[in-house]
Order: C-alpha cells, then structure tokens, then sequence
C-alpha cells in the first residue's frame, strides 16, 4: 500500500468518526433530525460509536498513542461504517 493510499485511509476514518461522534452528542431535544431515530441510534450503539471515537483520539493525539496498521484502519472504517446509519434511515445523511 502506498502513503497516499494509507493516507486516504487514514482520512476517511477521520471523518466517519467524525460522523459518529455528532450523533453521539447531538441532543435528541434539539436537533432537526427524527429524535426518536436519533435517540434509539444512541441507545443502540453507544458502547461501539465510543470505540470509534476513542481509536480516533488515540490516532490523534500528542503524541498518538496509537498508529494503526493499514488493515487495522480498514478493520476500524467497516466498524464506524456498520455504526452509522445506513441509506433510508432518517438519521442518514
């Protein structure tokens, strides 16, 4: 794998954790999306959206205190992937 591919990689991550991490903190109480979606994704998935994030934060912290190989990074993209909302639910966008 090259740098620019890990590089997307690593990017790509960054940004479904991000996701994760906004439905995780958006209130149900104000929010425009459909708050009982909202509030059942966030009962449903909780415990692993936290682990999205947490691998995020170890990847960027000072230092990191994690460098994840390439498999592990497309290991960790499938997992937030299963975790956010999939096409045709109200919490997709």
């Amino acid at each position: 794998m090259t740098s620019e591919q890990r590089n997307r990689l690593h990017t790509e991550y960054l940004g479904l954790a991000g996701q994760v991490e906004r439905l995780l903190s958006t209130s149900p109480e104000h929010t425009i999306l459909d708050r009982d979606a909202l509030a059942r994704w966030q009962n449903l998935y909780e415990s692993e959206a936290r682990t999205v994030i947490e691998r995020r934060d170890s990847m960027i912290g000072t230092p990191p205190s994690m460098i994840p190989s390439s498999a592990e990074l497309e290991s960790w993209i499938a997992h937030a992937q299963r975790v956010l909302p999939k096409p045709g639910d109200p919490l997709h966008n």
